[in-house]
């Protein structure tokens, strides 16, 4: 005969098992209801579902959001970002839509889409592929989203969203013909004349650098002729034209030193307009506030502190998607979900394989997440904080070239 004590203490047992078999599939979150069903939408369709899941998130007091991707070439984190903006725009309130992109290469597009005498739709898609071309951003979605932008833009007009790049790279390599057509020949057809003679003669750097050094010897003759706001916009335009030619020479020294400078003046760009509010459209690595990556994110942190949100991007299961060789060729690659991630272990452990998450819900407080440069390598990273929100994809595809 079972001793009645013996059976109450091995049904306790067995209960404490069962307990302890079931919440380690939780061990990263608090609490189930915690974890947001993530499904995507038309960029048309209501902001209604992300407003539930971010309005206590992302209140009136945050200046920023960076909006990040894991990969640049992946199709469903565009669709989620592009998805996010509307979001952001419609009930948030913002307005500056700022890019890992030269500023110089975006201007054209940027202007007709405020333009609000110039209504032909299908010209958005046309300067698009101009501007872009064959980059992570000459994609259907992210065109979609340019698109959705010039009608909002033609229907609110005075409280435009407007569009601005804040990357240097490529900065100076575009620079040349654009100051000598818009300033120098107006200012000084002479001068203008002559360094065009010159330009097959240097290096591109050096017609830079004597362009920039032309800009700060006539900047007050130029600010007097301006039209109202051009100055200002020239003037970024060639800081980044000259921050540039520092990041190139800091690159033949030292990559590290390079890669922080880099964004350094990123963060710099984002906050030169006083009281905007900026959505900031860039990769993982630039948006991140991880304590082991020198970032936009964390120079942004020390700049706007908690006014500054960020969320990341990454994938539970596999990824397909575009990279880009050291000789500039596009190329597909498959990667797996690295099993340290809090997104793996969300899918091995949980069966949760797409869901958005904020940090305060993960007891981890170093959770992992993948990266996949552009060239295509692949690590993860993720000490301390490095996010505010984590939308986990379970696959991603390669984007589809507009």
């Amino acid at each position: 005969m079972k001793h009645p004590i013996k059976s109450v203490i091995k049904q306790v047992i067995r209960l404490i098992c069962l307990v302890i078999i079931a919440f380690p599939t939780l061990a990263q979150l608090r609490t189930k209801s915690q974890i947001h069903s993530r499904k995507f939408t038309f960029l048309k369709s209501t902001s209604a579902r992300w407003a539930s899941i971010f309005d206590e998130q992302i209140t009136g007091s945050i200046r920023f959001v960076g909006l990040g991707e894991f990969p640049h070439g992946g199709n469903e984190t565009i669709q989620f970002k592009t998805k996010m903006i509307q979001y952001l725009v419609e009930q948030k309130g913002y307005r500056e839509l700022l890019l890992e992109y030269p500023n110089i290469l975006i201007s054209p597009l940027a202007e007709y889409l405020v333009n609000s005498k110039s209504i032909n739709i299908d010209s958005v898609v046309y300067l698009a592929k101009s501007t872009f071309g064959r980059t992570f951003l000459g994609n259907a979605s992210f065109y979609d989203l340019l698109i959705w932008i010039k009608e909002y833009n033609l229907s609110h007009l005075g409280d435009e969203i407007n569009l601005r790049g804040i990357d240097i790279e490529g900065a100076s390599e575009a620079f040349p013909e654009y100051f000598v057509t818009s300033i120098m020949s107006l200012m000084d057809a002479s001068d203008a004349s002559k360094l065009r003679s010159e330009w097959k003669s240097i290096p591109k750097d050096s017609v830079v650098a004597v362009q920039t050094q032309w800009f700060r010897k006539n900047q007050e003759l130029i600010k007097m002729r301006a039209e109202k706001g051009f100055f200002d916009k020239l003037n970024y335009d060639v800081k980044c034209a000259e921050y540039k030619l520092t990041h190139e020479a800091f690159q033949r020294t030292n990559v590290y030193r390079a890669s922080a400078f880099r964004d350094s003046v990123m963060a710099a760009n984002v906050v030169v307009k006083d009281n905007a509010k900026a959505i900031i459209w860039a990769h993982n690595l630039h948006v991140t506030t991880s304590d082991n990556v020198v970032s936009m994110g964390n120079y942004l942190k020390k700049i706007a502190g908690k006014q500054y949100y960020t969320i990341l991007t990454d994938f539970s299961n596999q990824s397909t998607v575009w990279s880009i060789s050291n000789t500039g060729d596009l190329f597909k690659k498959t990667y797996a979900s690295n099993i340290k991630t809090v997104a793996n272990r969300m899918l091995k452990k949980d069966n949760v394989d797409q869901e958005i998450i904020f940090f305060e819900d993960i007891k981890n407080k170093h959770p992992k997440v993948n990266c996949i440069e552009r060239t295509g390598n692949q690590y993860i990273f993720g000490k301390g904080r490095p996010f505010d929100c984590l939308v986990v994809l379970r696959d991603v595809t390669p984007f589809i070239f507009q």
